[in-house]
């Protein structure tokens, strides 16, 4: 199966994968384990985004999701520029040259 299709559960798909029964899902949706479906195929047949729900648990279990890749690029840069201040206060107080 596809990446597309394996994106969205059923129900019993969402069950299956989080480990509980199937009628326990709405009452973890109602909770704020799970998060929403995020649409429907039709008035009984909704579906989650498997991102989603995977974002949602991490979260609930302390742990950061990065997406944005600007986000993640800038703090690298960040970085850098701290670890690239830090060496040369050091040589300066070394009294090596400074470039």
């Amino acid at each position: 199966m596809g990446e597309a299709l394996e994106r969205w559960l059923s129900r019993e798909g969402l069950a299956r994968r989080i480990d509980v029964k199937p009628h326990n899902v709405a009452r973890m949706v109602k909770q704020g384990k799970l998060p929403r479906p995020s649409y429907h195929l039709g008035e009984r047949s909704p579906r989650w985004d498997r991102h989603a729900v995977d974002a949602l648990m991490m979260k609930s279990q302390g742990i950061e999701i990065k997406r944005d890749m600007d986000e993640i690029l800038e703090r690298h840069c960040e970085e850098k520029i701290r670890q690239h201040a830090a060496l040369q206060g050091r040589k300066k107080a070394a009294g090596r040259r400074v470039n």
